[in-house]
């Protein structure tokens, strides 16, 4: 449910008792499948039928869940000791529309913005501009399954290169800044 929610956010749940959902409510129920627990928003309410999605997909959830089936609606979470209000509703209908509406427009303008985006990182002109990677760490940690590295850049994590794999994941814009052959 990102951006909604963030990994170690903790959750108030209210017991949802069998009432019908609303739409834009962030409900919790078990996968139809293999059971797991499966937080989403309802986006459309039948006689008796709820269709749900997570806040970033833009396809609905494959199956349809029947109002026992849901266990409760999100009401509230906690990231750290801070209390992270949850729109339910009308509002949090309104909050998923704005969310898909970003991710949609940050689709349509990087497939417009792409190739402009891949020369100026071939060419290496911002990086020069910047004074080159020196403004980059890496940090290499040993996992299981080898080494990982992370690339730092004013103590954010901005890439990364998974043990086995040979090509860096780097988070736009800082491409523009790294000259990937000066890596390990």
């Amino acid at each position: 449910m990102k951006p909604t929610f963030r990994d170690g956010d903790g959750l108030t749940v209210e017991i949802y008792g069998g009432r019908k959902g609303r739409v834009g409510d962030i409900v919790v129920f078990h996968h139809p499948e293999d059971d797991q627990i499966v937080i989403h928003r309802i986006v459309s309410v039948g006689k008796d039928a709820i269709r749900t999605r997570g806040d970033h997909n833009t396809q609905l959830d494959p199956w349809i869940l029947e109002p026992g089936e849901i266990i409760g609606k999100v009401v509230s979470a906690w990231r750290g000791k801070r209390r992270i209000r949850v729109w339910n509703g009308l509002a949090g209908h309104i909050q998923a529309l704005a969310f898909r509406t970003c991710i949609k427009m940050d689709d349509w303008v990087s497939c417009l913005l792409h190739p402009c985006y891949r020369w100026l990182s071939r060419k290496g002109l911002v990086r020069r501009m910047m004074g080159g990677n020196s403004r980059i760490r890496i940090l290499s940690l040993q996992r299981p399954d080898g080494v990982e590295y992370l690339l730092l850049f004013r103590n954010h994590p901005i890439g990364r290169r998974r043990p086995g794999f040979s090509t860096w994941e780097i988070k736009r814009p800082y491409r523009l800044l790294i000259d990937e052959s000066t890596l390990p």
